[in-house]
């Protein structure tokens, strides 16, 4: 997995490629820290280019969703398609964050 952030006031951007697996946890992980020291209150991920996503990776959007609840924000799940909505759908995470 490959990843790119942006962050703004309100926005904390990640743009991911790839296959979000077990692999690539410590990758996810940073990303939640460094979401969690930034102001920002909201986390955006850009799934575009991603192919799969296992349930270590559902894992830490999970992390992700709950950061961004504590800090008064939410999580969106932007350009997911294929196999990776339907992981988000079949696993009800479309009910914790907004997916575009």
């Amino acid at each position: 997995m490959e990843y790119r952030t942006k962050s703004s006031a309100s926005c904390f951007s990640v743009t991911l490629v790839g296959k979000v697996t077990f692999r690539s946890i410590d990758d996810l992980k940073s990303i939640v820290d460094q979401f969690i020291k930034e102001e920002a209150p909201d986390i955006e991920f850009d799934m575009r280019d991603v192919e799969m996503v296992d349930s270590s990776g559902l894992g830490q959007f999970i992390t992700a969703f709950d950061a961004a609840e504590a800090k008064g924000g939410k999580i969106v799940i932007k350009n997911a398609k294929g196999i990776v909505l339907s992981l988000l759908k079949t696993t009800k995470f479309d009910d914790l964050a907004v997916v575009e």
